[in-house]
């Protein structure tokens, strides 16, 4: 691949919706002039946090985000293309823009609140990069109640058996089978208040229950193991503040969502809730009201008054009847649904259906609109419209592709549509060796193989297909596709060891090698070919572009984008050029 399909690939892959969330910064250094618009550190910060990559080196830092900026650039060559073509007042982009509207006020409100608060220290990514040095392996119990937590807890402090005590209590559900043994697991793989207690413990420790989100946990930490795994702290760096961003992330957007919640308590009119479960009982004889679930209404059983009553209301909005009854049919399961009698239950749920309204509402009330963050942010989306049309429809235009052309490509990518050879397999998956070979013994036909399946197998998603793996491959299924090679169709196989389970297979057809028929594949190939033709295009436009273009890279600027320093311990820096 040449390094401009490099660079249009990175291009289209990055410039989305989701660059509005930027990072915040604000230096106004230039690190790169486009004829006469300028490319600041901040413009380009904001395009790396949305690709965050590491490095080995600080010579492999400079050379990844040279070509990261020189995508960027590309990108503001089709922009200034696009403007000059008035591309920004066409009704594509009016229509994009206005859109997008209400993202960009919540974007607004989530920088203020959030993303300004995002920033980590040096010394949290050193402390974070420290407990990467080992795996922990961890038993859990999982219960609803304090009052269960600590008899439990007490139960283990006098020796009660811990595997036994999850086997019988534990709310997770995978502690019938796994009799609450977690495995081995890194720092940052679990919910960070879990993560602050376990990694808090010694070897053999049991932590006294902590509540979460899921409810009480009692934790036994069995042991800690080196990690062979963990690189070099350079090369990790940018994963780990990613990591401890997203933490924290979480923690203020959830602080926040619940601070909105006070601030704008919904407040529900009892006296509509109350008529239409007195509808309810005045339309229905009592024999079928009793039936009838108190969580949802026949909306045909109402006029046009009745769709209209307001359920609820908030500062700055409400909601009708019928608006309640569609939106909790769309979102909600029948038992999530609260009564009608439950105003508490109806208050909640009124709230998460209209939170983004309500948010909404308190961007036009912290005047989102006026700051300059919101003005920079919708004027860059704009941007990327503009260069995104001018990249698929007004740049490159593709006549209609012959049919040899589309025979041509076939025969040269002919291996891409190789179809391996396959094989039909029913399977039941089990992690007790016992059972896996007194299933094997016991089963003669397909039918007790799948009823056995439908009881049994582990892998959930195919146990309601009776154990049907589908046609799997020697990629997708190793262990099973190589064992059905060597017994008859239509014969039981196994038990076969896979990871830890154990794994019965009844092979029912095979499918040889083969390649796809170019008939099914030519809608495919058209729209391969003719993208391909426009990439192409667009590179030949780009590379004329820039030969008609002033532009300058400061490279000592990027240079000092680079702390070096990162580098010292594993010897890998390299002097600016």
């Amino acid at each position: 691949m040449t390094a401009p399909r490099v660079v249009l690939s990175i291009l289209f892959c990055c410039l989305t919706l989701g660059l509005l969330i930027g990072c915040g910064k604000t230096d106004s250094t230039v690190v790169a002039e486009v004829g006469d618009e300028k490319i600041t550190i901040r413009d380009f910060q904001e395009f790396l946090d949305r690709n965050p990559v590491g490095y080995r080196s600080a010579d492999e830092e400079f050379q990844g985000k040279r070509m990261l900026l020189d995508s960027l650039i590309s990108h503001t060559l089709l922009a200034q293309a696009g403007y000059e073509r008035h591309v920004e007042q066409s009704l594509e982009v009016l229509r994009i823009m206005e859109a997008n509207r209400m993202r960009f006020l919540l974007d607004g409100l989530y920088h203020f609140h959030v993303d300004d608060k995002l920033a980590v220290s040096e010394a949290e990514l050193r402390k974070l990069y420290d407990d990467l040095a080992f795996q922990v392996r961890t038993f859990h119990i999982l219960v609803g109640d304090p009052d269960t937590a600590n008899m439990l807890f007490e139960k283990l402090k006098g020796g009660a058996d811990f595997e036994q005590l999850a086997y019988q209590y534990s709310m997770d559900p995978a502690a019938k089978r796994n009799r609450g043994d977690m495995g081995y697991y890194l720092r940052g793989t679990a919910p960070e208040e879990f993560e602050q207690v376990v990694f808090g413990l010694e070897a053999g420790e049991i932590a006294p229950p902590f509540k979460t989100v899921y409810g009480y946990h009692i934790v036994k930490l069995v042991e800690k193991e080196p990690n062979q795994a963990r690189e070099e702290y350079a090369r990790l760096r940018p994963t780990l503040e990613q990591q401890l961003k997203t933490s924290r992330r979480q923690q203020l957007t959830a602080a926040y969502f619940d601070s909105i919640a006070v601030k704008y308590p919904v407040t529900v009119d009892t006296a509509v809730a109350n008529y239409i479960t007195h509808k309810r009982s005045v339309l229905y004889p009592p024999q079928v009201v009793e039936r009838l679930p108190k969580s949802d209404f026949d909306e045909e059983q109402l006029d046009r008054d009745e769709k209209e009553l307001i359920l609820a209301t908030w500062n700055g909005g409400q909601i009708s009847l019928i608006d309640y009854l569609m939106s909790v049919r769309r979102y909600l399961a029948p038992e999530e649904r609260p009564n009608f009698d439950d105003y508490d239950g109806l208050a909640k749920v009124i709230y998460q259906i209209k939170r983004m309204e309500i948010l909404a509402h308190e961007a036009e009330v912290e005047k989102i609109d006026q700051t300059d963050y919101y003005k920079r942010k919708t004027k860059l989306f704009e941007k990327y419209s503009v260069a995104e049309i001018m990249k698929n429809d007004s740049i490159p235009v593709v006549g209609e592709v012959a049919e040899q052309e589309l025979r041509d490509y076939y025969d040269q990518h002919r291996e891409e549509y190789l179809v391996p050879a396959q094989v039909h397999l029913f399977e039941i998956l089990v992690s007790d060796q016992m059972l896996a070979q007194r299933l094997a013994r016991e089963i003669r036909t397909l039918e007790q193989f799948q009823a056995r399946a439908f009881q049994l197998t582990e892998r959930s998603a195919i146990r309601v297909k009776r154990g049907d793996l589908g046609y799997v491959d020697s990629v997708t299924f190793p262990v099973q596709y190589h064992a059905a090679r060597q017994i008859p169709i239509g014969t039981l196989g196994g038990p076969l060891p896979d990871r830890g389970k154990y794994s019965i297979i009844w092979p029912i057809n095979w499918t040889e090698e083969r390649y796809e028929d170019f008939l099914n594949l030519r809608e495919d190939i058209t729209e391969q070919v003719t993208t391909e033709k426009k990439n192409q295009i667009v590179l030949e436009w780009l590379e004329q572009r820039r030969s008609d273009t002033d532009i300058e890279v400061y490279d000592d600027v990027l240079w000092n984008m680079i702390n070096r320093d990162l580098y010292a311990s594993t010897g890998s820096t390299t002097s600016k050029p």
